[in-house]
């Protein structure tokens, strides 16, 4: 795939979903550091092409039922984990309805394990990551 294709965020998540399905390895993970890489290092890569407006970027719930589906490597959809595991809302009834039950509880364990440790640190996000990275698996 050429350095310089470009297309939005939605179209990226579809070829992901066909790159897994018929194992179109390199198309895979290219699809994925257009999906989950922070804007900012996107564009940087990209230098001298034109890069696609995302309409409607996809929320971090998404992004993270996306790794699931996938198997996208845990470092790539890692800031997404720790996001919601970071938030101070609860998951709402309509996201609890979306996650898959294995998914809900790593989520719900993180959740609470972060809680419990938060209180006497202050590097919050280092703290959530190292919970997520012990209880999701890294062999993805």
């Amino acid at each position: 795939m050429h350095d310089g294709f470009s297309l939005p965020r939605s179209r990226w998540i579809v070829l992901l979903s066909i790159a897994h399905r018929y194992e179109f390895m390199n198309v895979r993970a290219r699809a994925i550091r257009e999906i989950y890489d922070p804007p900012g290092k996107r564009d940087k890569e990209k230098s001298g092409s034109n890069p696609v407006p995302d309409s409607d970027p996809p929320d971090r719930l998404t992004l993270v039922l996306m790794a699931e589906k996938y198997d996208v490597p845990l470092q790539q959809a890692l800031p997404s984990f720790v996001e919601l595991v970071m938030r101070k809302e609860p998951l709402t009834a309509v996201e609890i309805a979306r996650l898959p039950v294995h998914t809900l509880h790593r989520l719900a364990r993180a959740r609470e394990e972060f809680l419990r440790t938060r209180d006497g640190i202050f590097e919050y996000r280092s703290a959530a990551t190292k919970i997520v990275c012990n209880i999701w698996p890294t062999g993805k």
